[in-house]
C-alpha cells in the first residue's frame, strides 16, 4: 500500500502510521479503494511538500462529518510523508503514483470479455487491444 500512496521507503513509523491512516479514511469516505488511489495520482502536486491543505482540496468527499474529520488527519501524516523526502524526490513519488494505480482496473466481467475469444476462437486480438490501453497510458 506504501507505494500506492507513491512511497518507496518510509521510516517504519512514518509509514505505519500512513497506512492505518488510509485504511481509517477510505472507510469513513464514499469513494472506492481504486478510486481514492486514481484520484491521489492525478492530483498529486509536488506543491503538497509545502502545503498539506492543498492535498485533495476538491474532489474528495467525506460522507458524513465523521469521515471529513478522518480527511484531515490523513492530509497531515500525508505531509509529513512528503515533508521527509527532498524536494527533487517529488517527481519520483509522481511517476511511483502513475506506475502502481492504473487508471483502468480491470474487473471479472472485462476479463472474461478478452478471455472467452481467446478460449474459444484462439483469437488474441481482444488482449492485444486492452494491453495497447495500459501501454499507451504509461
Amino acid at each position: 500500500m506504501l507505494q500506492k500512496l507513491g512511497f518507496e521507503q518510509l521510516d517504519a513509523d512514518l509509514a505505519t502510521a500512513l497506512v492505518n491512516q488510509t485504511i481509517d479514511l477510505l472507510s469513513a469516505v464514499q469513494v472506492g479503494y481504486h478510486d481514492f488511489f486514481f484520484a491521489l495520482t492525478e492530483q498529486f502536486s509536488p506543491r503538497w511538500r509545502e502545503q498539506a491543505g492543498d492535498i485533495f482540496s476538491t474532489t474528495l468527499q467525506a460522507s458524513d462529518s465523521a469521515a471529513a474529520a478522518q480527511l484531515e488527519p490523513w492530509r497531515q501524516i500525508y505531509h509529513r510523508c512528503l515533508q521527509s523526502l527532498k524536494a527533487e524526490q517529488m517527481e519520483q513519488v509522481a511517476a511511483l503514483l502513475k506506475g502502481t494505480n492504473p487508471q483502468t482496473v480491470l474487473l471479472r466481467p472485462e476479463i472474461e470479455a478478452v478471455w472467452e475469444p481467446i478460449t474459444t476462437e484462439d483469437n488474441w486480438q481482444p488482449f492485444y487491444d486492452l494491453l495497447a490501453i495500459f501501454t499507451s497510458s504509461i
